[in-house]
């Protein structure tokens, strides 16, 4: 015990202490290591942003220009599932259109959020703005995922009819069927495959990245 300040000398310093924690805790983040995930993460949204045409046109610094951009990915998307070609070499085409779109979605969703690159500082948070256009555009958002992996099950399920159970008929079906794969419960059709089962974890994971995100933005809005 000092005498001074009556602190125990014997007890660790706070750089000892966080030394002794990682030793006792092998799994446990450094603060070396989330320097580096902050940084992976920064470069992955960045990266992001500079091949998406939305950052090319600066539309996400004009709020009817997104809105513009994300209705038509969701008219493209649309389209994509309704005509798109399910066989052949042209649907490799047609998985890479929407995995960008769904690449784009999660890394702007998350700079959004974190504020990472500072686009969220000048885009569509700027406190000018409506708070309902960042949720409605969540709403889309979540629409749009369904849209993606609706699209992902049509090209399985046409190479692997057993990949899930209970499997619905048409392309609407193939909606249907991620539809009721968002919700983190499931809905009736149990993924047989091991890719069923990446892409409905994946299509779960998105979904409610998405929600918890957009729900944390309306609740910081509105109070």
């Amino acid at each position: 015990m000092s005498a001074g300040d009556g602190r125990d000398s014997t007890a660790p310093a706070p750089d000892a202490a966080q030394a002794q924690l990682n030793a006792a805790s092998p799994l446990a983040l450094t603060r070396d290591h989330r320097v580096g995930f902050n940084a992976v993460l920064l470069l992955m949204c960045w990266l992001s942003g500079w091949v998406s045409p939305a950052s090319w046109f600066n539309w996400y610094y004009r709020e009817r220009a997104i809105h513009y951009y994300v209705f038509f990915w969701l008219a493209a998307l649309s389209l994509i599932l309704a005509v798109g070609p399910a066989v052949g070499w042209p649907r490799f085409v047609m998985l890479g259109i929407v995995f960008y779109r769904l690449q784009e979605l999660i890394f702007s969703t998350l700079d959004n959020a974190l504020m990472l690159t500072g686009r969220a500082t000048r885009g569509l948070t700027r406190r000018n703005l409506a708070w309902q256009t960042p949720l409605i555009l969540a709403l889309v958002d979540i629409i749009q995922i369904v849209l993606i992996f609706a699209v992902a099950y049509l090209i399985l399920t046409g190479q692997n009819p057993g990949a899930f159970s209970n499997l619905p008929t048409g392309r609407f079906g193939e909606f249907f069927l991620s539809w009721i794969s968002l919700p983190p419960l499931g809905g009736g059709a149990t993924p047989f495959s091991t890719i069923a089962r990446v892409l409905t974890i994946s299509e779960e994971a998105t979904g409610l990245l998405i929600i918890v995100i957009a729900v944390g933005r309306f609740l910081a809005a509105t109070t």
